[in-house]
């Protein structure tokens, strides 16, 4: 997936984040007080913590430690946060791209 943080224009722009998208943001990221603040301003930086927050993973090594001590629920749970976090930084882009 394009990460359009790598290049040099550091031009801030406003953004019109639908209602929807930030209510599902809010409720995912519920103690990021940087990123609501920047949600609420339609600031670009929106994207950045957004970018970061989709890395969050679990090694195989952890995975294989949980389902041999019975945590298949932890696995499951960490799985479809990380695929939860993957679909705002879509969700972003696309919302970005059709305010360029």
């Amino acid at each position: 997936m394009e990460n359009i943080f790598s290049g040099e224009d550091k031009r801030e722009k406003q953004i019109h984040y639908p209602e929807k998208f930030i209510n599902k943001v809010m409720t995912e990221y519920s103690s990021f007080k940087k990123l609501q603040e920047a949600l609420k301003n339609g600031e670009e930086i929106v994207g950045r913590y957004l970018d970061d927050g989709r890395n969050y993973k679990m090694e195989a090594k952890d995975i294989s430690i949980a389902i041999k001590e019975g945590r298949v629920e932890e696995v499951k749970k960490n799985a479809e946060k990380a695929l939860r976090r993957n679909n705002l930084y879509k969700e972003w882009l696309e919302i970005y791209n059709k305010n360029k």
